[in-house]
Formats: C-alpha cells, structure tokens, sequence
C-alpha cells in the first residue's frame, strides 16, 4: 500500500508478456488492436456517453504499471475520461481504414504510469459503423477486449431505446486477489506436480510446417538435437487472414456433436497430422492457448488471463482420425485443471529437464481457437477485425476467431518473414483444411493413410 493506491504484482499471464516486451526490439509487441463495426447508425454524442460508462465500470480500463524498486506492479488510477477519437472512413476505401489502424497498432501502449488503451468511434463503408480499441496485452486479452466492446453496445441500447442496463462487470483487483490466493496453495502444488510429470517423458522434437530444415540445420552442430533455434533478434512481423469457410466450419461442429468432442481438438488433431506428414515424425508439440475463465466474475472483470501452454501428443500410425481427436480432447481436458499455473514456471521445467539451450525450441507454433460468439443489439449484421501490430516475438501464431457472424472463422496467421514465406503458410492452411476434409467424411481412417493422402495433394 502507498498512499490510497494498492499494488499488486503482475500476474503470471502478465509476466510473460513483460518478459516478452523486455527482451524484445519492438516495444510495441504487447498492444492489441481490433475493431468491431456494426450495420447501424450510431448517434456519436449518445456512443461517447456509453464508451465512458463502460469504461469507468471496467476498471481493468483504469490499469496501470509502475515500477517499485526492481519490481514493475500494477494498480488501479484514479478514473479519467478516455480520450475518443471520432474517425471517418465512410467516403474512403477499407485499404485506407486499414492502413490508418494498422498505424495504431504499432504504437506503444506498454507504458509505466500511463493510460494503456485508446479508443476511436469509427464510420465506415457502406452503412457499418462501431468501435476500435487499441489496449497493451498486459491490461486486456482478446476475451476481455470483445466483452467489453458488448458493454458499450448494451449502454448505448440502453441510452437510445431504453433496454434494460447491462450488469456491472466483476472487479478487475478482486480477481487479481483471487489469483495471488492461488500461490503457494495445495492445487498450484498439484499442478506443478502436473506439468512436472509432463516433461519427465523422453525429450520431444521439433517439428515445424515448413518441415524439418531448422531442426536439420541444428543437427549440424549437433547431431543428437531435438531443439531447433527459431530465435532471431528481427521482431518484424506480418498476418495473413484466410479462412475457415461455412461448409468445412458446419462440418467441424457437426462432427463435434455426433462425437463429442470439442473443436478445438479436431483443429487441433488436423493440424498435428499436417505436423506429422511435413516432418515425418509421430511425436507432435505445440503450444495451446487458453483463456482460463470458468466463472461468470472472471468473464467479465476483464485483464488478460490467457496463457499458452505446451500440448504433446505421440501418435500410433495405425490409429484411426477419430482415436486421435478423441484423445486430444481427453488431453485437452485433463490440462484444462492445471492452467493456472504460471506459464513461466511450467517453462522452466523445459531448461530443467530437456537441457534446452537459450533459444532453442520444440514446437513452431501457438495455437488459438477462440470463436467467440459476438450478439449485436436487433441481430444486425457486424464486422470484427484485428490488426497486426507489425512484432513478434514467437514464429508463428495461428488465431482463429468468429469475425462477422456469417458462420465461417477466420484464422489470424501472425508470422516472421524471416521464418515463413506466405506461400508456406497458404500451403499448411490448405493442408489442415484437407486434413479436416477427409476425415470428416471418413473419421476410421488411419492416420498413415490419411498422411499418404496429403502428401499427395501438398
């Protein structure tokens, strides 16, 4: 306590993130932007007075870093209107909208004692019209960004036609006071112990789409290398946006209820397969993000609680697709009950018993399956959008979302230029797409024949 201001340490979500920041050349690597745009008029004056509302409810829009001594910790600022750009694209095209947030993105938000997020009303082309928030990843995460986004919506509902008021959101500290409870007591002992056991197996191998040249280069300095070097001091990064279409996204949730498993572990299992026709190998690790909100108070108390953890799976050649999804999901599960362990500690066990080196790497890629479901107020049609901040600091993130309501995802390819070309990562979308194909026509077909077929086709 200093003052009337409390400080908290920044969660093990945050922490990562920092960390990323710190040691990487651009600082701008943590901000987050995306819009979200509706066909309806909005009335600008009645739109500001709900953007302040909302933001004075969500204290997480209040959030702010300091540094206490060699310690960086956060704390709640006293509320101050956020500034509200007013921009207007409507007589422009949506290459000049674009370019103008693309431009925001790349500004840095990550800053010590100072507001962390901006937020624009936004007139666009052809009858859409909404919102754009630019936030540091520390204060908010893509779940958080979206539900807050329905906040305002429901406001300005509620001060144009009169709908009921929306709910206040939970409390930002409260959550965060809940999560430091979690140090130290029996469940982070169970799931240290969890994620322990989890590399205790052999040392697993890296695999990559565009198959095993990196690994192949480290094995000539070391011939027994199972870690291939994906750091590179160039942080520059690029996206690609391709899609999920309706048929294929109708299939996976067709598919997802006749078996009962998630989606997440068919995309999951499809990209695994790609993994192991490319590299030749059945042992697969990737990296799977989860958003660790299980209670209505940590849906809506905004923050970041996303968090990556590494997901491994060793598969039977023999086996059929349906085997295979079936025990990622069991897998997926299983992991779920221990994801509120630090991230960085469970990356720690991987110098502890691996022997890895400083910036080696066992898996190419993060894997995000967030299709959250967006209402907008009268079912009217809407636009979500997110734009790259230009930096990264992994490879390779594939993120797919739910953009506009349509029924087809969207799958956010941020990458390295210095690591894939956009022909590569057009090829293995494609690849986990007739992986997704053929098995959702015949799920007993066994993975070495399902990989003959790619291999084919690719």
């Amino acid at each position: 306590m200093n003052g009337s201001k409390k400080y908290y340490n920044l969660l093990p979500s945050q922490h990562l993130l920092f960390f990323a920041q710190k040691f990487c050349l651009a600082k701008q690597v943590n901000t987050i932007c995306t819009s979200y745009l509706l066909k309806m008029d909005f009335n600008d004056e009645l739109l500001k007075k709900a953007i302040r509302t909302a933001y004075k409810k969500q204290e997480c829009m209040s959030l702010r870093i300091t540094k206490i001594g060699k310690d960086v910790v956060q704390y709640i600022a006293d509320y101050e209107d956020p500034d509200i750009g007013i921009v207007d694209f409507s007589k422009k095209t949506k290459v000049d909208e674009e370019k103008f947030f693309n431009k925001v993105a790349r500004k840095k938000l990550t800053k010590f004692d100072k507001k962390m997020n901006e937020i624009y009303i936004v007139h666009s082309k052809d009858g859409y019209n909404g919102l754009a928030l630019a936030t540091s990843h520390l204060a908010m995460d893509a779940f958080a960004i979206f539900t807050f986004y329905k906040l305002i919506i429901d406001y300005y509902m509620h001060y144009s036609e009169d709908a009921p008021a929306p709910k206040d959101p939970a409390s930002y500290t409260a959550m965060v006071e809940k999560e430091f409870a979690y140090e130290n007591s029996a469940q982070e002992k169970k799931d240290m112990e969890y994620w322990e056991k989890f590399h205790s197996t052999p040392i697993p191998t890296y695999t990559d789409i565009a198959g095993p040249r990196l690994l192949e280069k480290m094995r000539k300095k070391r011939p027994d290398a199972k870690c291939a070097m994906t750091f590179s001091f160039n942080p520059t990064a690029k996206h690609l946006v391709l899609k999920y279409d309706k048929n294929i996204v109708n299939k996976i949730e067709e598919y997802s209820i006749h078996n009962n498993v998630s989606a997440n572990a068919i995309i999951t299992t499809a990209v695994s397969v790609y993994l192991m026709a490319m590299n030749n190998i059945s042992d697969i690790t990737l990296y799977l993000t989860y958003a660790r909100r299980t209670t209505m108070a940590e849906k809506t108390a905004g923050g970041s609680k996303a968090c990556a953890f590494p997901f491994r799976q060793i598969f039977d050649y023999n086996s059929t697709f349906e085997t295979a999804v079936l025990s990622s999901f069991e897998q997926q599960c299983q992991t779920m009950f221990h994801t509120k362990a630090s991230p960085m500690k469970v990356m720690a066990f991987e110098e502890t018993h691996y022997n890895k080196p400083i910036g080696g790497q066992f898996y190419a890629l993060c894997l995000t399956y967030q299709p959250i479901r967006l209402p907008s107020p009268n079912n009217v049609r809407f636009q979500a959008k997110w734009y790259g901040n230009g930096a990264a600091s992994q490879p390779l993130y594939p993120t797919i979302m739910d953009c506009d309501g349509t029924g087809e995802l969207q799958c956010y390819y941020e990458y390295k230029p210095v690591s894939y070309t956009p022909e590569e990562i057009i090829k293995a979308h494609k690849g986990f797409l007739k992986v997704i194909n053929i098995a959702m026509e015949n799920p007993e077909i066994t993975l070495r024949d399902l990989i003959k077929k790619i291999k084919h086709q690719i």
